[in-house]
């Protein structure tokens, strides 16, 4: 018989946390308060109420809600619940228990703890088939779940795709942003990792491929991708439709079906707010070196012309024939970092455009 897993993590979830707890993660000044949703049989809670209460009042959370039901409520009590704060800091409107919160990959270690519970509790085998949890879950495209054990699932080790396969395109390009014998080796390195792995041979990524994968899949180092995103989103619009990207991607260049989705594909951008501040007006006539390398694989040479064109104040230092992302200090090219230190020491920019060789880095 098929056990009602989603329900009974749902149901676990909640008793082992107690209450599932949905926070607007803003900061915020204090919102007004709303009593705990609770009869006499359910009790005040205040225990919970405080905690609430601080998260909103000491933390800065902007708004957070606690929903108990099921057995987890308590003898007599059907559901209870406590809500603090705001859930739209534009309009103030309140928190309540209805709100849908993404909580993302932390329902993996709900959904894991209840599945080991219900093993410990001889109601679910581990060496069970998927098939016998969630019938016709798994079926097509080379996948059956009639042979997929729910241990291979608990530890990665199934075969079904991951999101690794969609992250490919990414890390080829930042595998290809550094033009340089050593950037190439590291690369190189990886893809090798990456081939084995995909063969089903145990893997321990190499240095390089292990910080790339930490970046992209775990939020380390987060506070510096957060800020470009927010440079790059808050700059401007971008389109919300998804209609938008599918046709974009359906009229990418054909020759480049590895890289069009990562640069035609929906980004965080479309899902941001609108500006809080006006574009700020920049004075062309003010002085800026720019530098870019003619190969650039991620700010394409083409839009450094193009700022240069529209800025009269600026100058352009080109390094020719080289396939580099970040130039100064970085490539090694004396004619780049001699030009752009002589500008950092005096303030006074090249008398005109420079034009360095790729030389040796």
């Amino acid at each position: 018989m098929a056990i009602p897993l989603l329900s009974t993590v749902l149901r676990r979830g909640a008793a082992l946390v107690a209450g599932a707890v949905a926070m607007v993660l803003l900061a915020a000044p204090l919102s007004a308060a709303r009593a705990p949703d609770a009869s006499r049989a359910c009790g005040t809670h205040e225990a919970v109420r405080r905690s609430v209460h601080r998260l909103v009042a000491e933390d800065r959370i902007a708004g957070a809600a606690v929903l108990v039901d099921g057995p987890a409520a308590g003898p007599g009590c059907a559901r209870w619940s406590v809500t603090y704060g705001a859930a739209d800091l534009r309009t103030g409107r309140l928190t309540n228990t209805t709100d849908r919160l993404r909580i993302g990959s932390v329902t993996k270690t709900f959904t894991a703890t209840v599945v080991l519970q219900l093993a410990a509790e001889h109601r679910l085998s581990l060496d069970a088939p998927v098939e016998r949890c969630l019938p016709g879950l798994i079926r097509g495209h080379g996948y059956d779940g009639r042979r997929i054990t729910v241990r291979q699932l608990l530890q990665h080790t199934s075969g079904l795709p991951d999101c690794l396969e969609a992250l490919i395109p990414t890390l080829v390009l930042n595998g290809l942003s550094q033009d340089l014998p050593s950037a190439y080796g590291d690369f190189a390195q990886g893809v090798r990792e990456l081939r084995r792995a995909a063969g089903g041979e145990p893997v321990s990524p190499s240095p390089w491929l292990a910080g790339l994968l930490q970046f992209l899949l775990t939020g380390h180092d987060s506070a510096y991708g957060s800020a470009q995103t927010a440079i790059l989103c808050g700059d401007g619009t971008a389109p919300r439709d998804p209609e938008t990207y599918w046709r974009d991607l359906r009229q990418a260049d054909p020759r480049d079906r590895f890289f069009a989705p990562v640069t035609n594909d929906i980004n965080p951008c479309a899902f941001w707010g609108p500006p809080r501040e006006r574009p700020t007006t920049v004075r062309a006539d003010l002085p800026a070196l720019l530098v870019n390398a003619t190969g650039d694989p991620r700010t394409l040479y083409s839009g450094a012309e193009r700022v240069h064109r529209g800025w009269p104040g600026s100058r352009l230092i080109t390094l020719h024939d080289a396939d580099q992302h970040a130039v100064f200090g970085i490539f090694g090219s004396a004619c780049v970092d001699d030009a752009v230190n002589a500008y950092l020491a005096t303030d006074r920019l090249p008398a005109v455009d420079l034009s360095c060789p790729r030389g040796r880095p």
